[in-house]
């Protein structure tokens, strides 16, 4: 295992135990950055937290902290969409699961939702991938 790799490759997945039937959750599972762009911490708190992410090349992380913004221009202007960003600060962790075990999680979580024709496609676009960054990049 590479340590020096301290930050997962976007995009990633937020692996939880939180219901993708709660929209919030299911927004807060796809990961493109690692970067918080809001000054209301409610929904780092209670979706990122201590949870883990999967990234496209198969790391693993643990979700530890955030860096608050200490830029007093992006905090006078945290209103605004976008201006207020904290970095999200991780810590490499072992796999917890292998790509057959990673795209049945997936799948199980997008069962938690409303079966649209999306949703159906999807699912069959993620079993009939290779790869976590093909998973990942659908």
């Amino acid at each position: 295992m590479n340590h020096l790799i301290n930050e997962p490759t976007p995009p990633y997945l937020v692996i939880s135990n939180h219901t993708w039937s709660d929209d919030d959750a299911f927004e807060m599972a796809y990961g493109f950055g690692n970067y918080y762009y809001n000054s209301n911490f409610y929904y780092f708190n209670k979706y990122l937290l201590n949870n883990i992410v999967c990234d496209e090349n198969g790391n693993f992380f643990k979700i530890i902290n955030i860096e608050r913004n200490r830029n007093l221009i992006r905090s006078i202007f945290r209103f605004l969409p976008n201006v207020y960003k904290c970095k999200i600060k991780y810590e490499r962790i072992a796999p917890i699961y292998n790509l057959s075990e990673f795209k049945n999680y997936f799948i199980s979580k997008l069962n938690e939702v409303e079966e649209t024709e999306l949703i159906k496609k999807w699912k069959r676009q993620i079993r009939e991938r290779t790869s976590f960054k093909e998973i990942l990049n659908i």
